[in-house]
C-alpha cells in the first residue's frame, strides 16, 4: 500500500473483550496522492491557487477547471499540469490524468513525482511491467532524489521482492538520510521480515525527521504495545492521536495499552473515542465499554475495602 501525504514533501487473556483484537497495523483515511499536488507558489490570487485549494477540500471538478485556467494562462506551467492531473486522478479518470502528467515531462523531462504518478496508474491497471520501468525511470532521472528509489522500494515490496525492496531503500536513504518516507518504509520492511527491533530503529528515525509523522508515530507505539511495553506505547499512541484525532486505531490500540498499564479511566476514555469514531455502534465497541466499567467498578469497591480496614 503506498503512503503519502496530499502535498509534496521533501498478559492478554481470552475473556478480556478489550484486548482479544489483533493490534492494527495499518492506516486507512481519504484517498491521497502519490506524490501530492505542488503547494501554492503564486504570490496573487489566481486559478492556480484557487485549484489547490479545491484539491485540499476534494473538490475536485472545481480544481480542474482552475488549472485548465492557470495553463491557458501559462502553458508552461509544469505545476499547474501536474495538479491537473491529480485533480483528474481525484474524479477517477484515470486516461486524462495520465495525459496531464505526460505533459508535465514533455516541459520538465526529469520530473519525478510525475513518473511517480505514472507508475502507480500501471501498478494499478495491473500493468507491473511498465510500472516497474516508470518507477526505475523515476529512480535515474534525479540522482540526488529519493522518491525514486523510495517507491520503487515500495512496489517492490508490494511485489514481495523484500530483497529488492531493502537495496533501493538503502540507495533512497543514501540520497538523503533525513527522507521520512523512506525510514517509514524501511520500518515496514524490517516488520516484514520479523526483525521489530530494526523496525523500532526505523520508525524512530523516521520521527527524528518529523516528528508529527502518523504513520510512524502508529506503529512504533503498536510495536511496543505488542512487546507489551505500555509506557512507551501510550506515548507514540497519544501523539498519533493528536497529530489526528479521528484516527480510530491509534484510540483503539491507545486504550489498549492504557489497560495494559492499569490506567482504567484513560482506557475508558480511549474506549469512548473508538466507539464515536466507528460508522455504526458495534457489539464490540459495547462490550468493551461494558468491561471496562466492571473494571472500574471494581477497583473503586477494594479502594473502598481497602480504607475501611
Amino acid at each position: 500500500m503506498m503512503r503519502t501525504s496530499c502535498h509534496e514533501k521533501p498478559g492478554i487473556s481470552s475473556r478480556n473483550p478489550v484486548l482479544q483484537a489483533t493490534c492494527l497495523l495499518a492506516l486507512s483515511g481519504a484517498m491521497v496522492f502519490v506524490s501530492g499536488c505542488f503547494r501554492r507558489y503564486h504570490p496573487e490570487p489566481g486559478p492556480y491557487n484557487l485549484g489547490v485549494d479545491h484539491l485540499d477540500r476534494g473538490r475536485y471538478a472545481d480544481a480542474v477547471e482552475d488549472f485548465r485556467r492557470a495553463i491557458e494562462i501559462d502553458p508552461e506551467d509544469y505545476r499547474a499540469r501536474f495538479n491537473l492531473g491529480c485533480a483528474y486522478e481525484g474524479l477517477g479518470k484515470k486516461e486524462a490524468a495520465r495525459k496531464s502528467y505526460l505533459a508535465v515531462l514533455k516541459i520538465q523531462e526529469e520530473n519525478v513525482p510525475a513518473r511517480l504518478n505514472l507508475a502507480a496508474l500501471a501498478a494499478k491497471d495491473g500493468q507491473a511491467e511498465a510500472a516497474r520501468k516508470l518507477y526505475e525511470e523515476a529512480t535515474r532521472s534525479n540522482p540526488d532524489d529519493p522518491r525514486g528509489p523510495s517507491s520503487l522500494a515500495q512496489f517492490l515490496m508490494d511485489a514481495g521482492d523484500l530483497k529488492g525492496a531493502g537495496t533501493y531503500l538503502e540507495e533512497a536513504v543514501n540520497r538523503d538520510p533525513d527522507h521520512t518516507e523512506s525510514h517509514y518504509r524501511l520500518g515496514k520492511l524490517f516488520e516484514a521480515q520479523g526483525q521489530p527491533e530494526a523496525a523500532i530503529r526505523a520508525y524512530s528515525a523516521a520521527l527524528d525527521a518529523d516528528p508529527e509523522d502518523l504513520p510512524s508515530l502508529f506503529n512504533l507505539g503498536t510495536l511496543y504495545l505488542q512487546k507489551k511495553d505500555f509506557l512507551r506505547a501510550i506515548r507514540f499512541l497519544e501523539r498519533a492521536t493528536v497529530v489526528r484525532s479521528d484516527h480510530r486505531g491509534a484510540w483503539e490500540n491507545l486504550g489498549q495499552a492504557y489497560l495494559g498499564a492499569d490506567r482504567l479511566e484513560d482506557a475508558l476514555r480511549a474506549a469512548w473515542e473508538v466507539r464515536d469514531l466507528g460508522e455504526k455502534k458495534s457489539e464490540a465497541d459495547r462490550e468493551r465499554l461494558l468491561y471496562l466499567y466492571q473494571r472500574l467498578l471494581q477497583a473503586e469497591q477494594g479502594t473502598a475495602r481497602t480504607s475501611t480496614r
